[in-house]
């Protein structure tokens, strides 16, 4: 079914992916986990350099939230991106969050390892300087009544250790996505965990028409792409 597994640079093909696509019209990009929206994103260089991308961008960590909401007020981003605060789960109201503290972990890779707390991730809980916070929490559908477009041409996720149980709850064909780009780490979970929750995942994605698929380890894009005989350059199959 996949054309494509374990295979590296998901990061480059994302980039090829959207540099393709914007030239055949407007693209929504809904981005979960956004952090500060500049350290390790793959979304911000794509928005300053296209002007027919939008986004709606989420981060549910106060102090992370507030930066990412100064980087998307540049003048070049005005009226094409979105910010929620909120951690996208089950249910509305609030979830708690573990995460170290911003102090000591800003500008580090520490930064970017905030999970939902019942969630196992790569990185324990260590040290004196984490935190728990209790933040907003959405569900996708309310998610979705507040983002720019309830139509999300990518979706991507970077939730420690959460995105394939999230893209589960996603309902990817009302919102006639197209490329999915998901952080998936091998060292995530036991593997005979991980191996169920891939299994999960390729069922979705697979049942929902995405045709081409790239794991490194580390980030997963699945896409869904003409068929392999049309061409062997990457790119998205036309907007419905």
């Amino acid at each position: 079914m996949f054309a494509a597994l374990l295979k590296p640079r998901p990061h480059r093909l994302l980039q090829a992916l959207i540099n393709g696509a914007v030239a055949a019209g407007p693209l929504h990009a809904l981005q979960i986990g956004a952090n500060d929206g500049v350290f390790v994103d793959p979304l911000q260089p794509l928005l300053r350099r296209h002007p027919a991308l939008r986004a709606t961008r989420v981060e549910p960590v106060p102090v992370y939230f507030e930066q990412l909401q100064r980087h998307c007020a540049l003048p070049a981003l005005a009226g094409r991106v979105r910010c929620i605060q909120a951690a996208i789960c089950n249910h509305d109201g609030t979830v708690a969050m573990q995460l170290p503290d911003p102090d000591s972990a800003r500008g580090t890779y520490r930064q970017g390892i905030a999970r939902l707390q019942q969630v196992a991730a790569p990185q324990p809980v260590a040290g004196p300087d984490w935190l728990t916070i209790n933040v907003p929490a959405l569900t996708p559908e309310s998610l979705l009544r507040q983002a720019l477009s309830p139509r999300v041409d990518v979706y991507l996720s970077d939730c420690e250790g959460y995105d394939i149980e999230l893209a589960c709850l996603m309902p990817f064909a009302r919102m006639q996505t197209r490329l999915v780009y998901l952080e998936v780490q091998a060292s995530s979970q036991a593997d005979a965990g991980l191996g169920d929750q891939l299994g999960r995942l390729w069922g979705l994605l697979g049942g929902q028409g995405f045709n081409q698929v790239v794991w490194d380890g580390f980030n997963l894009i699945a896409w869904k792409g003409p068929p392999a005989a049309g061409s062997r350059r990457p790119a998205l199959i036309p907007a419905a």
